[in-house]
């Protein structure tokens, strides 16, 4: 838990820290930029967010290159294949080989589902983007990921009805070329009612630990559950 809280505020105090910079760093653009997410290292990063003239077709997802002043490197670039619909709450990070991850909720026709595009360290992406839940039958959303010790990738997210009841927690593990290592798994126990909001952090260990909201009527609590990453 300590890890996790850690992780959370380390990422906090860097949109506090660096907040005027990134002001001058993405131009002002049309339209309304939201959920904006960011991933540094010091020789930069990415400022990823939801876009509302992003694809012309509702919310698509957007993002800008920066360099290590934080300055950026090429025009902003849109990251969503897919256009019908919203594009909603991306999220970025980067492997330690200088690639990147983004995830995002596509939403089409009141369904959601979760994708993700994998970016290689010379700034192309890996292809295009693949949807990363295999459930379809409800909204998968609210994803969150981190980048392993080993350098992988693991995704989190809700999945309505997928447990048995109503949201559960489920996961995938991705290399860095975007290659699934193993199949998308189960995160919370508890079934009852709503498993929902999760959120992932690394472990120095090699693993990781996942954090959600359990709505185990009357009671909302949080509830955490450690990984290794194999």
């Amino acid at each position: 838990m300590s890890s996790l809280r850690t992780a959370r505020r380390a990422r906090q105090i860097t949109w506090i820290t660096l907040i005027g910079l990134l002001l001058l760093a993405v131009p002002a653009l049309a339209g309304d930029q939201v959920h904006p997410d960011l991933a540094v290292s010091p020789s930069g990063g990415f400022v990823v967010w939801q876009d509302s003239l992003g694809d012309g077709d509702g919310f698509g997802i957007r993002a800008q290159a920066i360099d290590a002043q934080l300055l950026p490197g090429f025009s902003a670039f849109s990251v969503n294949e897919q256009v019908a619909g919203d594009q909603e709450l991306p999220r970025v990070e980067l492997f330690p080989d200088g690639g990147a991850i983004f995830v995002w909720q596509s939403r089409v026709d009141d369904d959601r589902n979760v994708q993700a595009r994998f970016m290689a360290p010379d700034g192309a992406f890996r292809g295009a983007e693949i949807r990363v839940n295999h459930f379809t039958t409800d909204d998968q959303q609210d994803a969150d990921i981190a980048i392993l010790k080993n350098g992988n990738a693991v995704v989190v997210w809700s999945s309505m009805g997928q447990d048995g009841s109503m949201q559960g927690v489920f996961a995938q593990i991705f290399s860095p070329e975007g290659v699934r290592i193993g199949g998308v798994f189960q995160a919370n126990q508890t079934t009852q009612y709503n498993q929902q909001t999760p959120a992932v952090a690394a472990l120095a260990s090699g693993g990781f630990v996942i954090t959600w909201i359990s709505e185990d009527l009357p009671l909302v609590k949080s509830i955490a559950g450690v990984a290794d990453a194999n």
